[in-house]
Parts: structure tokens; sequence; C-alpha cells
């Protein structure tokens, strides 16, 4: 039974009034844990306004490395103004920093020093980020009783970390196992990897924004059926938007599948149309499928899908790549040019932090060519790496001009990454799927695929 009365509050203050600026996330009365949440060039600003922030805390500083995974460190100060100062000069991977506090004002060295300990032991044994810490603190010797306390406290820590939406400290979940299916088209043999399977998945704008939800995150939490039960981690699909659209719109693959519910999940329920049962909602399975692509062409219209063996306008879930399928998904695979661009789904996109550039992204690749004209800062901040410094000043000298005092590019120049593209346009460490932005205004993480 779920009563309302032992149901936990959590209020989110968004200080810039968008997703990806600094927020405040707490509790509600009788739990002193607060998260301040912090884009990296926000922090100045925030420690001189907030006192809070020169308390003892447990810090988390998000990020990637050099090859675009998640990357995360786990810290903790009696001040995090000074340590935030000390990481600006010797960390260079993250642009976000979590920091907790106690708002009773009741954590002294020795309850950090075991929180640390506590959250940097969960984070490995978790094994879902990549951690920055070259080893875990040792236990401190603490009061049993004051032990309880903090892993009551932590546990909290665990909470607004995964309601921010960081699985940092969530074990990674397997896929299940298969065993064959015959709506598959195809028999798991055992001891063999089942394949993977494409999807047809209808979605009904009357009942959810979809399209708002992939704009905001690049990803959905979708509920799962009894049509789902052949879906694995690794499979793909296309989604069928209903009317007015009545047609194919989008690709996506599939992250992860199978999961309980977690509040976590409780983000995309603002793009429902129609009100959430969360006592309903607490007791499905939930597959994370992550968009790859968007059709603007009226191509895969209803009327062609069904001139291809499709009955009608799909109802639920539906598995492809059957025998029966194959001419079906043939005409989809053909016809499905992503972004109604050139053959290449060069993706049109800018950035203007410290910059004003123009740029082409390959969403296939996730390559970016920043193109010629461009005007990228003449300067190269303190907080880039030596290395990285190092390697733009080339890159300057060979791609760029100086024309009335600005710095202009000569030549198009083309990036493995968002990220590399924008930290050579900004001049310092930049997570690239932000800055940049399409010409519809959308960051560039909604066409992610990993």
């Amino acid at each position: 039974m779920y009563k309302q009365t032992d149901a936990i509050a959590i209020s989110q203050y968004l200080l810039d009034q968008t997703n990806e600026g600094p927020r405040i996330m707490e509790f509600g009365l009788g739990n002193s844990c607060k998260c301040y949440v912090m884009p990296r060039d926000t922090i100045s600003d925030m420690v001189a306004e907030y006192d809070e922030l020169r308390r003892y805390c447990i810090y988390i500083l998000l990020g990637e490395d050099d090859e675009g995974h998640p990357m995360a460190y786990i810290g903790e100060s009696k001040d995090f103004s000074d340590r935030e100062k000390t990481h600006n000069l010797t960390k260079k991977f993250w642009n976000k920093a979590l920091v907790f506090i106690s708002t009773a004002n009741d954590l002294y060295q020795s309850e950090i020093d075991y929180l640390e300990h506590l959250a940097q032991k969960t984070a490995k044994e978790a094994g879902s980020m990549k951690l920055d810490n070259k080893r875990i603190e040792p236990e401190p010797d603490i009061n049993p009783v004051v032990k309880g306390h903090l892993n009551k406290f932590f546990k909290n820590i665990m909470l607004l970390t995964l309601n921010y939406g960081c699985p940092l400290f969530e074990k990674k979940k397997q896929p299940v196992p298969l065993s064959g299916d015959e709506g598959s088209g195809q028999d798991a043999g055992q001891g063999e990897e089942a394949k993977p399977n494409v999807w047809l998945l209808p979605s009904k704008k009357s009942r959810f924004d979809l399209e708002g939800c992939f704009a905001a995150y690049g990803e959905v939490f979708w509920t799962m059926t009894s049509n789902f039960k052949q879906m694995k981690k690794g499979d793909s699909g296309y989604v069928y938007s209903s009317e007015p659209d009545k047609a194919i719109i989008y690709s996506f693959e599939v992250i992860d599948c199978h999961l309980p519910y977690s509040p976590m999940m409780d983000k995309d329920s603002r793009f429902s149309k129609q009100p959430v049962d969360m006592a309903k909602r607490r007791e499905q399975k939930f597959t994370l499928i992550r968009m790859t692509g968007k059709i603007s062409n009226k191509v895969l219209t209803l009327g062609n899908l069904m001139k291809h063996s499709l009955n009608g306008a799909p109802q639920g879930a539906m598995v492809l790549s059957q025998e029966k399928y194959k001419g079906l998904l043939d005409y989809i695979v053909e016809n499905f040019n992503p972004l109604g661009q050139d053959e290449k789904n060069l993706v049109p996109c800018s950035i203007s932090r410290q910059s004003d550039a123009r740029g082409l992204f390959n969403p296939i690749t996730e390559e970016l060519t920043v193109l010629k004209g461009g005007k990228i800062n003449p300067d190269s901040l303190p907080s880039l790496k030596p290395s990285a410094r190092k390697k733009r000043e080339e890159q300057v000298k060979k791609y760029t001009r100086k024309d009335n005092g600005e710095l202009v590019v000569k030549k198009d120049l083309t990036f493995k990454s968002p990220s590399g593209a924008a930290t050579f346009c900004i001049g310092g460490p930049a997570d690239g799927w932000i800055s940049w932005t399409d010409d519809e205004g959308k960051k560039l993480m909604v066409y992610r695929k990993k």
C-alpha cells in the first residue's frame, strides 16, 4: 500500500529557469541533505552567493574522458570554494559539480571522511561510470551510532544523485537472458547470444510529447508491456507517430530494458499529456531508448507502409526482424534518411560561447566540422591542460587568421567529437554536446548515440 504520508518530498529550484543551469535540490522537513548542482562556469558566482557552500561537504565532479565516456570524481572539503579553485587547475575533464551539504551543519572532518569513503566504494562497486579517483580513501574509525546516521545521510545523497539523472551509484544491469520466442523469427540456441531485434513502436501525440522529451534529453524511459518480452539491450528500431503525422519519424537504439521503476524516470512525466497513475507506474517495467535519427520527409507514411505488408497503424510494439516483415523492414531502411539532409546526413549547427562559429555535425560518425569563416576565442583559458593547449595552438596556427583583431577560421577543420570542436572554439574544456546547437536551438545531445 502506497500512502502519501510515507512519501518523500524532493524540491528542485532551477536558478536560471533552465534544466542546464545551476539548481538546488533538497528534501522536505526532517531531512538535512541538500545538493547544489553547478555547471563549471557558474561556480564562482554560486559560492559567492550561497554561504552554505563554505561548509564541510561531499562533492561529485561530472564530465567525460578524452574518448567521450562519462566520468566522475568524488571528493570532500571543508570549503568547496577553495577546492573548486584547486580542481580548476588540476582536473580538466569535468563540466559540472554536485555538492552535498547538511542544512543542520552537523558534518565535520571525520564525518565527511567516512562519507567520501562510502561514496567512492559504492561508485566503484556499481561500475556505472569511470572514476577519476586514483584510490578509495580508507574507512575512518568512527562511533557506530554516528556511522548509522551517516549511512542514512548517504542514502539521501544517492537518491538526490539519481533524481538528478546521474547513475553513478546504480549497479549496471545485465540484459535479461532470452530463450528464443516464436515471434522473433529466430531461435536463441543454448550458449549462443541472441541476435539484436529491430522494432516498430507506436507513439500517440495525444498522450505523450515524445518530440519534446527527445529534444530535452535525447532519450525516454518507455513503459514496457507484454509485447516487449523479447526486447534486449542492443536492439534498435523505429517510432511510428500517430495523427497528425501518421508516419515513422524517429529511429532509436535500446540502451537498457526490463528496468524497475526509479524516481529518475519521473523526469519524463512532465511530457505526459494525461494524468500519471504513480501507483501503477511503480509496478511497471521500463526500457530506455535513445534517439539515433529523425526523418523530416513524408515517405514512410502509413499509406506507404501498408503497401509493404503493414496491416494498419501499429497498436503495440512489433518485431520487424521477422521473415514475414522482411520486405517492410527493407523498405523502411532504404527510405529512412535522417534529418532530411544530404546523403551524409549532416546537421548544421553553431556555437556562441566565447566564439561565433558554424559547423556540420555527422550523427553517424559523431564527427563535427568547424566551418571556414567562424570566429573563435583568440586565447586559451587557464583551465586547458598543457597537452590540449599545445594541440590547440597548432590548430590555430594552421587553420585560422587574424582579421581586425579577431581570430577567424580560414579552413574547414574536422574533429572526432563535438567536445573537441567546442574546445577549439572556446579555448577551454567544454561539453560539446551542450555547447553546440542545431538550427532549431536544440543541443546536439539529442543526436547522440552513446
